[in-house]
């Protein structure tokens, strides 16, 4: 009916767009790796991963390159949410 697609549209607007933490998270389950091992990974102090996990601190051009080239994240994408 179209009161449950309005609804729907209202409470799950499509498509979700993920942001950089979850993106990093599903990196680090699908590798079966910790934070250690991803800030080692992309070449960046284990404090730098963690503050951008935690949304204190915004990817700059150089850890988006970092992420574009190591882990093959939409270089577009990346420039949106630096």
């Amino acid at each position: 009916s179209v009161s449950v697609e309005e609804y729907e549209a209202q409470k799950y607007p499509m498509p979700l767009q993920a942001g950089i933490k979850e993106i990093l998270e599903h990196y680090m389950f699908e590798k079966k790796i910790n934070k250690s091992k991803l800030a080692e990974e992309l070449e960046l102090p284990n404090s730098t991963l963690s503050e951008i996990l935690n949304g204190k601190k915004k990817i700059n051009l150089s850890i988006a390159r970092k992420l574009h080239q190591k882990l093959k994240i939409d270089g577009n994408f990346l420039l949106e949410v630096a």
